[in-house]
């Protein structure tokens, strides 16, 4: 009898074992990249990762090579949300031959994390997201003008502002990691400061960590721009050492055409249909093609124009971009506007056709976290948590932006016209927002994907 009770239960844990496994023992594929280190000899890089479920932990990896690429796959941890043989931090074997390692997220889904580049050395990718996005075509944030972009990417100047102040003020020279992050070579160029923006349109401060200071803040946007902040709950104010550092930056604008824009017909915007526009048809008042100016037109496909407002603020519409860079795409544009000897004024037959805009993004800025800097004085340090939002809108009567920055910093102790012109966004275009007499815009945005943009429309 005591025989046959114990062949059960051995049967029994078996089954649970089993059972256990196929619950929570198989693959993760919400696993993101936090940082990574490379051996000095390039044959290993050590990897600390993440999950983006608030549940379960990964517990070891396994990697298969194709060609120039190495696809890392996680496995979770067994047991419902168990600790037990969970791991943060593991070490890849870097083949020669690769330049490019992936983590897998699913079947026939990867995500690029790490990549070589020009100098042949790693970095990690600006392409990393959390990857529990449900739309793959989702909007992305670039964090500076020089960052190389892909469609569907929005900037926003409230992270150079913070950046600005932690090289400048706090570290007292360039943020140095190693290696060393293209993303974070160009956030030390500064090329966009605060002289870009007039001073009613942004608030920012630092400081020590303290819930003082968030509540300083919080009166002080309230104040300012009547808004509340979407960031401050989510950082740690509560333990901080005297030479931890908060930065934070909030940018707030709102903008009337003179006369509202003609609402046109629902149209199609590449491959996609009902999609809501606004502009200028044979119907338009004079008035609203007054507020309208023609930087270039080349063709339908290459053009920009300007939008003017009641205030300060220029809306520039683009198509036709073929640099990689924000930074870039807005000197082209610039240039081309020099070099164009065509009709800068909006004529009668011209069309414009823009469409509806509106967006909501939030992205931790994980590239930057986790890793050790030095200041001017010799104190190591190193970026908690980062985090940037962006919100925008525009449409026949104007637009409006909202931008949010914070970053908490702990211590290690050309035509001429003849025919009537169309200039109609109807496919993958750029749109940059910039003060009267100001060098840099201070927004810009490359759309491709209708659908980020406006929940209407229709594949």
């Amino acid at each position: 009898m005591k025989k046959k009770s114990l062949i059960f239960v051995l049967i029994l844990v078996v089954i649970v074992l089993i059972g256990l496994f196929l619950i929570k023992g198989g693959k993760r594929t919400d696993v993101f990249l936090q940082s990574y280190v490379i051996s000095e000899d390039g044959k290993i890089a050590k990897l600390k990762v993440g999950v983006s479920s608030s549940s379960g932990y990964v517990r070891k990896m396994e990697v298969e090579e194709k060609g120039n690429q190495q696809y890392v796959t996680f496995y979770s941890t067994f047991g419902i949300n168990q600790k037990w043989g969970a791991k943060d931090e593991f070490e890849l074997e870097l083949n020669p031959a690769c330049d490019e390692i992936y983590f897998n997220q699913g079947e026939n889904n990867a995500q690029l994390v790490l990549q070589k580049n020009d100098e042949n050395e790693w970095e990690q990718s600006s392409k990393q997201s959390k990857p529990d996005e449900s739309n793959a075509e989702k909007m992305k944030i670039a964090l500076s003008l020089e960052d190389k972009v892909d469609d569907n990417t929005a900037w926003c100047g409230t992270f150079n502002l913070i950046w600005n102040d932690l090289k400048n003020d706090l570290a007292k020279q360039d943020i140095v990691f190693t290696p060393q992050p293209k993303i974070v070579e160009n956030l030390n160029k500064g090329t966009f400061n605060s002289s870009h923006l007039a001073e009613e349109s942004y608030y920012k401060v630092y400081g020590t960590p303290s819930l003082e200071l968030k509540a300083q803040i919080e009166k002080a946007i309230l104040e300012k721009f009547n808004e509340t902040s979407d960031i401050l709950d989510d950082f740690d104010w509560n333990q901080y050492h005297p030479q931890d550092y908060f930065l934070y930056a909030m940018l707030k604008k709102e903008f009337e055409f003179p006369n509202v824009f003609t609402e046109l017909e629902n149209g199609q915007f590449g491959k996609y249909e009902n999609v809501k526009y606004f502009g200028i048809d044979e119907t338009t008042e004079e008035q609203v093609r007054n507020q309208v100016e023609v930087l270039y037109y080349d063709s339908k496909e290459n053009f920009a124009v300007k939008l003017l407002t009641k205030t300060n603020d220029e809306v520039i519409i683009a198509r036709g971009n073929t640099k990689d860079t924000f930074g870039e795409m807005y000197q082209e544009i610039l240039q081309k506007n020099e070099n164009y000897d065509g009709n800068h004024e909006f004529s009668e037959g011209d069309v414009l056709q823009v469409p509806n805009i509106q967006f909501d993004l939030k992205e931790e800025i994980r590239e930057v976290e986790n890793q050790e800097y030095e200041f001017s004085d010799g104190t190591e340090h190193y970026i908690e948590k980062a985090l940037q939002t962006i919100q925008f809108e525009l449409d026949k009567k104007g637009g409006k932006i909202k931008s949010e920055a914070g970053m908490m910093t702990r211590t290690l102790s050309m035509k001429e016209p003849g025919e009537p012109r169309n200039f109609v966004v109807d496919d993958t275009f750029t749109i940059f927002l910039k003060e009267q007499e100001k060098e840099l815009p201070y927004f810009a945005a490359k759309i491709a994907d209708i659908t980020n943009v406006q929940k209407d429309a229709q594949k």
